[in-house]
C-alpha cells in the first residue's frame, strides 16, 4: 500500500498518513509532486489518493497526474484504488471528478 498526496496547507498530508498507518503500518505516503510517485504506485496494488477540492474541482495537478500516467490506474484492480478528498462543504465535486477522469481509462473505483 502506498499513499499518494497533494497538500497545500499539509492537512491532506496529515489525513493520508493517518489513514495509511491505520490500515498498514509498514505503508509510506509520498507527496503526487515527488518522483517516486509514479514507481510507488507501480509497485504497490493498493493506492490511496488523497488531494483537497479547489474551487469545485479536483487540482490541476491531480487531473494532470491522472490523465498522463493513464496506464498506471490500467493495471490495477477496481477496489484497489481509493480516494480520499479533504473539502469542508461538498466533497462529492472533486470525488465525482476524479471518477470520471478514472473511468476514461477503464476503471470503476470505490470510494
Amino acid at each position: 500500500m502506498v499513499g499518494i498526496h497533494l497538500s497545500g496547507t499539509g492537512n491532506t498530508k496529515c489525513c493520508i498518513e493517518r489513514l495509511v498507518h491505520l490500515l498498514d503500518e509498514q505503508a509510506k505516503t509520498i507527496p503526487i509532486e515527488d518522483d517516486r510517485a509514479v514507481a510507488a504506485i507501480k509497485e504497490n496494488e493498493i493506492i490511496v489518493l488523497g488531494y483537497p477540492v479547489q474551487l469545485s474541482n479536483a487540482p490541476v495537478m491531480v487531473r494532470d497526474f491522472i490523465k498522463n500516467y493513464a496506464g498506471l490506474w490500467q493495471d490495477k484492480k477496481i477496489e484497489t484504488i481509493a480516494a480520499v478528498i479533504k473539502v469542508g462543504k461538498y466533497p462529492a465535486e472533486g470525488l465525482g471528478l476524479f471518477h470520471r477522469i478514472a473511468g476514461l481509462f477503464g476503471q470503476r473505483l470505490w470510494f
